[in-house]
């Protein structure tokens, strides 16, 4: 849970916060993404 809280501030910090909560709220996809290429 950390990763995600930091990149969140991270993401804050270079962008605003619209942008750091999009990319939280679609990074679950990603993961699934990746668990079906590499499954």
């Amino acid at each position: 849970m950390l990763p995600v809280q930091l990149f969140y501030f991270i993401v804050v910090q270079q962008a605003n916060a619209s942008v750091a909560t999009i990319l939280q709220f679609i990074g679950p996809f990603f993961v699934i993404g990746y668990l079906t290429v590499t499954q």
